[in-house]
């Protein structure tokens, strides 16, 4: 999947299958809610219920709620959520410089 790393920078990252599956899901009721076919849609892949941008603060917006939901007494935000995943792949034994590449960080010294 191609994204915008730090600074614009165009990247190329893996996606589990799953999460190309549930990628798939979502675009494919954006585009029935929509009326058009998958192929049809344009623009950003993430939008907004009203079709608009959903941002950097939307995002935060939506986890800081589903913790809350969750009934988590601490302020969950994703740069929290991108720490924790972090911090289980280094529990989990995950190599170093593979953390660092998913980070998008430019050292290993975080994470060794």
């Amino acid at each position: 999947m191609g994204i915008l790393g730090k600074g614009g920078k165009p990247k190329t990252r893996r996606l589990p299958v799953e999460t190309g599956y549930a990628l798939d899901r979502y675009l494919e009721d954006r585009a029935r809610r929509a009326g058009v076919a998958v192929s049809e849609l344009s623009g950003r892949i993430f939008v907004t219920d009203a079709g608009g941008r959903f941002s950097r603060s939307s995002a935060s917006e939506l986890v800081e709620r589903i913790g809350r939901q969750a009934g988590i007494a601490a302020k969950v935000t994703p740069h929290v959520l991108r720490h924790i995943w972090a911090l289980i792949a280094k529990e989990l034994g995950t190599d170093p410089a593979d953390i660092k590449e998913a980070l998008d960080h430019e050292s290993l010294l975080a994470w060794t």
